[in-house]
Protein backbone atom coordinates (compact mmCIF):
# COMPACT_ATOMS: atom_id res chain seq x y z
CA UNK A 1 0.00 0.00 0.00
CA UNK A 2 1.28 3.46 -0.93
CA UNK A 3 0.62 6.13 1.70
CA UNK A 4 -0.45 9.63 0.60
CA UNK A 5 2.35 12.21 0.79
CA UNK A 6 0.53 14.12 3.59
CA UNK A 7 0.50 11.02 5.80
CA UNK A 8 4.12 10.26 4.99
CA UNK A 9 5.08 13.81 6.02
CA UNK A 10 3.29 13.33 9.33
CA UNK A 11 5.06 10.01 9.94
CA UNK A 12 8.44 11.48 9.00
CA UNK A 13 7.94 14.45 11.34
CA UNK A 14 7.94 12.03 14.29
CA UNK A 15 11.36 10.55 13.46
CA UNK A 16 14.13 11.84 15.72
CA UNK A 17 16.97 9.54 14.62
CA UNK A 18 19.02 11.27 11.94
CA UNK A 19 20.25 8.00 10.41
CA UNK A 20 16.72 6.58 10.03
CA UNK A 21 15.50 9.92 8.67
CA UNK A 22 18.23 9.96 6.04
CA UNK A 23 17.41 6.40 4.90
CA UNK A 24 13.74 7.30 4.42
CA UNK A 25 14.54 10.50 2.53
CA UNK A 26 16.69 8.71 0.00
CA UNK A 27 13.99 6.07 -0.51
CA UNK A 28 11.70 8.57 -2.26
CA UNK A 29 12.46 11.53 -4.53
CA UNK A 30 9.21 13.29 -3.65
CA UNK A 31 9.82 12.97 0.10
CA UNK A 32 13.40 14.21 -0.35
CA UNK A 33 12.27 17.22 -2.37
CA UNK A 34 9.51 18.19 0.07
CA UNK A 35 11.48 18.01 3.31
CA UNK A 36 14.28 20.52 2.72
CA UNK A 37 13.90 22.38 6.05
CA UNK A 38 13.82 19.32 8.29
CA UNK A 39 16.45 17.62 6.16
CA UNK A 40 18.80 20.49 6.88
CA UNK A 41 17.82 20.58 10.54
CA UNK A 42 18.60 16.91 11.16
CA UNK A 43 21.83 16.65 9.22
CA UNK A 44 25.30 16.88 10.74
CA UNK A 45 26.17 20.42 9.65
CA UNK A 46 29.76 20.29 10.85
CA UNK A 47 30.75 17.16 8.98
CA UNK A 48 28.71 18.09 5.91
CA UNK A 49 30.83 21.25 5.70
CA UNK A 50 34.09 19.39 6.34
CA UNK A 51 33.29 17.00 3.48
CA UNK A 52 32.22 19.86 1.17
CA UNK A 53 35.17 22.13 2.03
CA UNK A 54 38.01 19.89 3.22
CA UNK A 55 40.73 22.45 2.44
CA UNK A 56 39.39 25.25 4.66
CA UNK A 57 41.22 26.32 7.82
CA UNK A 58 39.67 23.75 10.12
CA UNK A 59 40.81 23.53 13.75
CA UNK A 60 40.99 19.81 14.46
CA UNK A 61 41.22 20.21 18.20
CA UNK A 62 37.84 21.96 18.20
CA UNK A 63 36.40 19.38 15.80
CA UNK A 64 37.47 16.41 17.91
CA UNK A 65 35.83 17.76 21.07
CA UNK A 66 32.72 18.93 19.18
CA UNK A 67 29.65 16.81 20.08
CA UNK A 68 28.86 16.56 16.34
CA UNK A 69 31.94 14.39 15.99
CA UNK A 70 31.14 10.72 16.61
CA UNK A 71 33.41 7.70 16.72
CA UNK A 72 32.63 6.85 13.07
CA UNK A 73 33.95 10.25 11.96
CA UNK A 74 37.45 9.40 13.19
CA UNK A 75 37.90 7.13 10.17
CA UNK A 76 37.25 10.12 7.87
CA UNK A 77 40.26 12.02 9.17
CA UNK A 78 42.96 11.52 6.55
CA UNK A 79 45.78 13.10 8.53
CA UNK A 80 46.19 10.54 11.30
CA UNK A 81 48.80 12.72 13.04
CA UNK A 82 45.89 14.93 14.09
CA UNK A 83 44.73 12.20 16.46
CA UNK A 84 48.15 12.07 18.13
CA UNK A 85 48.47 15.82 18.53
CA UNK A 86 44.85 16.34 19.64
CA UNK A 87 44.46 13.49 22.12
CA UNK A 88 43.70 15.99 24.88
CA UNK A 89 40.74 17.24 22.81
CA UNK A 90 39.38 13.75 22.18
CA UNK A 91 39.08 13.23 25.92
CA UNK A 92 36.55 16.08 26.16
CA UNK A 93 34.10 14.52 23.70
CA UNK A 94 31.26 12.70 25.44
CA UNK A 95 30.64 10.59 22.31
CA UNK A 96 33.89 8.70 22.86
CA UNK A 97 34.06 5.82 25.31
CA UNK A 98 36.87 5.54 27.82
CA UNK A 99 38.37 2.55 25.98
CA UNK A 100 38.37 4.53 22.72
CA UNK A 101 40.01 7.53 24.40
CA UNK A 102 42.78 5.33 25.82
CA UNK A 103 43.80 4.39 22.26
CA UNK A 104 45.05 7.97 21.84
CA UNK A 105 45.70 8.97 25.45
CA UNK A 106 47.02 6.02 27.46
CA UNK A 107 45.57 5.92 30.97
CA UNK A 108 49.06 5.71 32.46
CA UNK A 109 50.13 9.01 30.87
CA UNK A 110 49.21 10.78 34.11
CA UNK A 111 50.98 14.05 33.39
CA UNK A 112 49.18 14.45 30.06
CA UNK A 113 45.83 13.81 31.75
CA UNK A 114 46.74 16.29 34.47
CA UNK A 115 47.43 18.93 31.82
CA UNK A 116 43.87 18.46 30.51
CA UNK A 117 42.49 19.15 33.98
CA UNK A 118 41.72 15.43 34.31
CA UNK A 119 38.98 15.81 31.66
CA UNK A 120 38.92 12.02 31.36
CA UNK A 121 36.88 12.00 34.55
CA UNK A 122 34.31 14.41 33.15
CA UNK A 123 33.38 11.80 30.56
CA UNK A 124 29.76 10.62 31.04
CA UNK A 125 30.85 7.02 30.45
CA UNK A 126 32.79 7.11 33.72
CA UNK A 127 31.88 4.50 36.31
CA UNK A 128 32.93 4.29 39.93
CA UNK A 129 34.61 0.94 39.19
CA UNK A 130 36.79 2.59 36.51
CA UNK A 131 37.64 5.41 38.92
CA UNK A 132 38.66 2.99 41.70
CA UNK A 133 40.78 0.86 39.35
CA UNK A 134 42.49 3.95 37.92
CA UNK A 135 43.39 5.25 41.38
CA UNK A 136 44.59 1.82 42.50
CA UNK A 137 46.85 1.50 39.44
CA UNK A 138 48.21 4.98 40.09
CA UNK A 139 48.96 4.13 43.73
CA UNK A 140 50.93 1.07 42.65
CA UNK A 141 53.06 3.01 40.15
CA UNK A 142 56.62 2.86 41.46
CA UNK A 143 57.80 5.66 39.16
CA UNK A 144 55.81 8.30 41.03
CA UNK A 145 56.62 9.84 44.38
CA UNK A 146 54.06 9.70 47.18
CA UNK A 147 53.58 13.47 46.92
CA UNK A 148 52.90 13.27 43.18
CA UNK A 149 50.45 10.41 43.68
CA UNK A 150 48.56 12.36 46.32
CA UNK A 151 48.40 15.45 44.11
CA UNK A 152 47.18 13.44 41.11
CA UNK A 153 44.53 11.60 43.13
CA UNK A 154 43.23 14.88 44.53
CA UNK A 155 42.86 16.27 41.01
CA UNK A 156 41.14 13.10 39.80
CA UNK A 157 38.62 13.12 42.65
CA UNK A 158 37.88 16.83 42.13
CA UNK A 159 37.15 16.16 38.46
CA UNK A 160 35.05 13.03 39.07
CA UNK A 161 32.96 14.07 42.07
CA UNK A 162 30.21 15.85 40.10
CA UNK A 163 30.14 13.30 37.25
CA UNK A 164 26.67 11.75 36.70
CA UNK A 165 28.37 8.35 36.56
CA UNK A 166 29.38 8.69 40.22
CA UNK A 167 26.49 7.92 42.52
CA UNK A 168 26.09 9.72 45.79
CA UNK A 169 26.18 6.33 47.55
CA UNK A 170 29.68 5.78 46.10
CA UNK A 171 30.82 9.08 47.58
CA UNK A 172 29.16 8.36 50.93
CA UNK A 173 30.69 4.88 51.18
CA UNK A 174 34.22 6.19 50.57
CA UNK A 175 34.15 9.34 52.69
CA UNK A 176 36.92 8.00 54.90
CA UNK A 177 39.00 6.55 52.06
CA UNK A 178 38.97 9.48 49.62
CA UNK A 179 39.35 13.23 50.15
CA UNK A 180 36.27 14.37 48.23
CA UNK A 181 35.77 18.03 47.44
CA UNK A 182 32.42 18.69 49.12
CA UNK A 183 31.77 21.98 47.38
CA UNK A 184 32.09 20.22 44.02
CA UNK A 185 30.12 17.23 45.32
CA UNK A 186 27.11 19.49 45.79
CA UNK A 187 26.99 19.87 41.99
CA UNK A 188 26.54 16.12 41.49
CA UNK A 189 23.13 15.55 39.85
CA UNK A 190 22.71 12.33 41.88
CA UNK A 191 22.76 14.14 45.21
CA UNK A 192 19.66 13.62 47.34
CA UNK A 193 17.93 15.82 49.85
CA UNK A 194 18.39 13.04 52.41
CA UNK A 195 22.15 13.10 51.83
CA UNK A 196 22.16 16.86 52.38
CA UNK A 197 20.18 16.50 55.59
CA UNK A 198 22.34 13.66 56.91
CA UNK A 199 25.56 15.60 56.24
CA UNK A 200 24.43 19.17 56.74
CA UNK A 201 27.05 20.10 59.34
CA UNK A 202 29.80 18.96 57.00
CA UNK A 203 28.29 20.70 53.95
CA UNK A 204 27.70 23.97 55.82
CA UNK A 205 31.46 24.45 55.90
CA UNK A 206 31.39 25.03 52.13
CA UNK A 207 29.65 27.34 49.68
CA UNK A 208 26.06 26.37 48.86
CA UNK A 209 26.30 27.88 45.37
CA UNK A 210 26.34 24.55 43.50
CA UNK A 211 23.73 22.94 45.74
CA UNK A 212 21.37 25.92 45.44
CA UNK A 213 21.11 25.57 41.66
CA UNK A 214 21.18 21.75 41.60
CA UNK A 215 18.13 20.26 39.86
CA UNK A 216 17.99 17.55 42.54
CA UNK A 217 17.02 20.17 45.13
CA UNK A 218 13.35 21.15 45.06
CA UNK A 219 11.84 24.50 45.97
CA UNK A 220 9.85 22.72 48.67
CA UNK A 221 13.05 21.51 50.26
CA UNK A 222 14.61 24.98 50.15
CA UNK A 223 11.41 26.45 51.62
CA UNK A 224 11.28 23.95 54.48
CA UNK A 225 14.98 24.38 55.27
CA UNK A 226 15.26 28.15 55.06
CA UNK A 227 17.85 28.11 57.88
CA UNK A 228 20.40 26.52 55.52
CA UNK A 229 22.94 28.93 53.97
CA UNK A 230 21.35 28.95 50.51
CA UNK A 231 22.97 31.07 47.82
CA UNK A 232 19.95 32.96 46.52
CA UNK A 233 21.51 34.22 43.26
CA UNK A 234 22.09 30.51 42.49
CA UNK A 235 18.55 29.56 43.59
CA UNK A 236 17.40 31.91 40.81
CA UNK A 237 19.15 29.52 38.39
CA UNK A 238 17.59 26.37 39.85
CA UNK A 239 15.52 24.62 37.13
CA UNK A 240 12.82 23.93 39.74
CA UNK A 241 12.17 27.62 40.38
CA UNK A 242 8.68 28.70 39.32
CA UNK A 243 6.80 31.96 39.00
CA UNK A 244 4.51 30.77 41.80
CA UNK A 245 7.49 30.56 44.15
CA UNK A 246 8.56 34.09 43.18
CA UNK A 247 4.99 35.34 43.71
CA UNK A 248 4.97 33.73 47.14
CA UNK A 249 8.37 35.21 48.01
CA UNK A 250 8.80 38.51 46.09
CA UNK A 251 12.03 39.03 48.03
CA UNK A 252 14.59 36.48 49.16
CA UNK A 253 16.21 36.39 52.62
CA UNK A 254 19.18 38.05 50.91
CA UNK A 255 17.07 40.84 49.39
CA UNK A 256 15.85 41.27 45.82
CA UNK A 257 15.85 38.41 43.35
CA UNK A 258 18.68 38.50 40.83
CA UNK A 259 16.49 38.92 37.75
CA UNK A 260 19.34 38.51 35.29
CA UNK A 261 19.72 34.97 36.68
CA UNK A 262 15.96 34.34 36.55
CA UNK A 263 15.99 35.28 32.86
CA UNK A 264 18.87 32.85 32.39
CA UNK A 265 16.90 30.10 34.11
CA UNK A 266 14.20 27.67 33.04
CA UNK A 267 10.99 29.59 33.74
CA UNK A 268 8.92 29.68 30.52
CA UNK A 269 8.84 33.04 28.75
CA UNK A 270 5.04 33.19 28.84
CA UNK A 271 5.03 32.78 32.63
CA UNK A 272 7.54 35.62 32.95
CA UNK A 273 5.52 37.79 30.57
CA UNK A 274 2.31 37.24 32.53
CA UNK A 275 3.99 37.95 35.85
CA UNK A 276 5.79 41.10 34.71
CA UNK A 277 2.72 42.47 32.95
CA UNK A 278 0.83 42.40 36.27
CA UNK A 279 3.41 44.46 38.11
CA UNK A 280 3.00 48.15 38.72
CA UNK A 281 5.22 50.53 36.74
CA UNK A 282 7.17 51.20 39.93
CA UNK A 283 7.76 47.48 40.61
CA UNK A 284 8.77 46.90 37.00
CA UNK A 285 11.11 49.86 37.07
CA UNK A 286 12.77 48.47 40.19
CA UNK A 287 13.42 45.14 38.43
CA UNK A 288 14.86 46.85 35.38
CA UNK A 289 16.94 49.12 37.58
CA UNK A 290 18.53 46.05 39.14
CA UNK A 291 19.04 44.64 35.66
CA UNK A 292 20.72 47.76 34.29
CA UNK A 293 22.17 47.33 30.80
CA UNK A 294 22.33 43.59 31.45
CA UNK A 295 18.88 43.27 29.89
CA UNK A 296 20.31 44.11 26.47
CA UNK A 297 23.15 41.61 26.73
CA UNK A 298 20.81 38.91 28.02
CA UNK A 299 18.73 39.10 24.85
CA UNK A 300 21.70 37.69 23.01
CA UNK A 301 22.55 34.87 25.40
CA UNK A 302 21.38 31.28 25.18
CA UNK A 303 18.57 29.89 27.32
CA UNK A 304 17.31 33.33 28.25
CA UNK A 305 13.68 34.39 28.55
CA UNK A 306 13.10 38.07 27.87
CA UNK A 307 9.86 39.97 28.60
CA UNK A 308 7.82 40.87 25.51
CA UNK A 309 8.68 44.56 25.60
CA UNK A 310 12.38 43.74 25.15
CA UNK A 311 11.94 41.46 22.19
CA UNK A 312 14.47 40.76 19.48
CA UNK A 313 12.66 42.88 16.85
CA UNK A 314 13.24 46.04 18.88
CA UNK A 315 16.87 45.26 19.52
CA UNK A 316 17.75 44.28 15.97
CA UNK A 317 16.11 47.26 14.33
CA UNK A 318 17.08 49.96 16.82
CA UNK A 319 20.05 49.06 19.01
CA UNK A 320 22.27 47.25 16.54
CA UNK A 321 22.11 50.07 14.02
CA UNK A 322 23.47 52.54 16.54
CA UNK A 323 25.48 50.61 19.09
CA UNK A 324 28.42 48.57 17.84
CA UNK A 325 29.06 47.16 21.33
CA UNK A 326 26.31 44.61 20.83
CA UNK A 327 27.06 43.55 17.27
CA UNK A 328 29.40 40.73 18.27
CA UNK A 329 27.08 39.60 21.06
CA UNK A 330 24.09 39.61 18.70
CA UNK A 331 25.87 37.83 15.87
CA UNK A 332 26.60 34.73 17.93
CA UNK A 333 23.29 34.71 19.80
CA UNK A 334 21.02 31.65 19.41
CA UNK A 335 18.15 34.17 19.54
CA UNK A 336 19.33 35.51 16.17
CA UNK A 337 18.52 33.28 13.19
CA UNK A 338 19.94 33.22 9.69
CA UNK A 339 16.64 34.72 8.56
CA UNK A 340 17.40 37.73 10.77
CA UNK A 341 20.80 38.07 9.14
CA UNK A 342 19.30 37.75 5.68
CA UNK A 343 16.48 40.23 6.38
CA UNK A 344 18.72 42.87 7.99
CA UNK A 345 21.63 43.54 5.62
CA UNK A 346 21.87 47.05 7.11
CA UNK A 347 23.27 45.57 10.32
CA UNK A 348 27.06 45.24 10.38
CA UNK A 349 27.10 41.63 11.53
CA UNK A 350 30.30 40.20 12.95
CA UNK A 351 30.87 37.18 10.72
CA UNK A 352 33.58 35.76 12.95
CA UNK A 353 30.95 35.65 15.72
CA UNK A 354 28.20 34.54 13.34
CA UNK A 355 30.41 31.50 12.72
CA UNK A 356 29.70 30.58 16.36
CA UNK A 357 25.93 31.00 16.03
CA UNK A 358 24.00 27.83 16.86
CA UNK A 359 21.49 28.58 14.08
CA UNK A 360 24.16 28.59 11.39
CA UNK A 361 23.64 25.87 8.77
CA UNK A 362 25.94 24.25 6.24
CA UNK A 363 23.62 25.54 3.52
CA UNK A 364 23.94 29.17 4.68
CA UNK A 365 27.74 28.86 4.67
CA UNK A 366 27.85 27.28 1.22
CA UNK A 367 25.35 29.80 -0.19
CA UNK A 368 27.47 32.72 1.05
CA UNK A 369 31.03 31.97 -0.12
CA UNK A 370 32.04 35.66 -0.14
CA UNK A 371 31.63 35.95 3.63
CA UNK A 372 34.90 35.64 5.54
CA UNK A 373 33.82 32.76 7.73
CA UNK A 374 35.93 31.77 10.71
CA UNK A 375 36.48 28.05 10.23
CA UNK A 376 38.16 27.91 13.62
CA UNK A 377 34.86 29.03 15.15
CA UNK A 378 32.77 26.78 12.90
CA UNK A 379 34.96 23.87 14.06
CA UNK A 380 33.75 24.54 17.60
CA UNK A 381 30.11 25.32 16.67
CA UNK A 382 27.79 22.66 18.10
CA UNK A 383 24.93 23.69 15.77
CA UNK A 384 22.35 23.50 18.52
CA UNK A 385 23.34 20.14 20.05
Amino acid sequence: MILPLEIMREVISLITCGKTYKQILFASKSIYANNLYRRDKMCNHLWTLIKAQPDKGWEWGNILKNPNTKMEHIELIKNRKVLTFCGADIVENANFTLDFIERFMPAVDYELHRCTGWKLFDNPHLTFEYLENYIETLKNNSNLTDGTKKRYIRGILDAAVDNPGIKIEDIEDTMLEYEWNWEYAMANPNITEKFVEDNIELLKQYSFYQLSKNRAISMEYIESHCDYPWCWPAVALNPNLTIDFIKKYPKTPAGNWIWSNIFRGSIPTNDLDNYLSQLSPLELEEIMMWMGTDIVELEYMSHVSIPRFYRKEFLVTDILKTDSRYMAIASKSPNITMEDVKNHPEVLWSYSQLSCNQNLTFRFVLDNPLIEWSYISISANTFGL
